[in-house]
């Protein structure tokens, strides 16, 4: 082997080896903002259901329960094809945490629906979302109390 070999195999493993790093840099780097965007997520939710507490629409019950309050409010206001969603919702989200549940019902509604629904009823998506959690449970709860 001569010289040039020689220099050409260091490039080609310093190369080689700096490509690794950059690959491992951007996919930590990846993983912190995933963890901070879920950690967000799941702030945002927990502060919607808090703030739907102190309004008296669910209870802090384990899991959030919708109250008495929040039926009597908003029962003719919720649609069938909804309340048929959350059901299917509520069979497979048998103890998830709120966060979760608020993915599926985004899955399930999409972002244009839950605007709608949250016009309809005159609260904000956030409140919605955190009712939708409430009855999700509530319906979860019924199924498996047989009630």
């Amino acid at each position: 082997m001569d010289v040039t070999n020689i220099t050409a195999l260091i490039g080609a493993v310093s190369g080689i080896v700096s490509l690794m790093g950059i690959l491992y840099l951007a996919g930590f780097k990846w993983g912190k903002l995933e963890t901070q965007v879920n950690l967000m997520w799941k702030i945002n939710v927990e502060d919607a259901l808090r703030e739907q507490r102190k309004l008296g629409f669910v209870s802090a019950q384990s899991p959030w329960q919708p109250t008495e309050k929040f039926w009597e409010l908003y029962k003719d206001k919720m649609e069938k094809a909804t309340l048929d969603k959350f059901r299917v919702i509520a069979l497979t989200s048998k103890s998830k945490t709120p966060d979760e549940i608020v993915k599926q019902i985004v899955k399930a509604l999409g972002w244009m629906k839950i605007n709608e629904r949250s016009m309809q009823m005159d609260i904000t998506i956030k409140q919605f979302l955190a009712n939708a959690v409430a009855v999700i449970n509530s319906l979860a709860e019924k199924d498996i109390n047989g009630r």
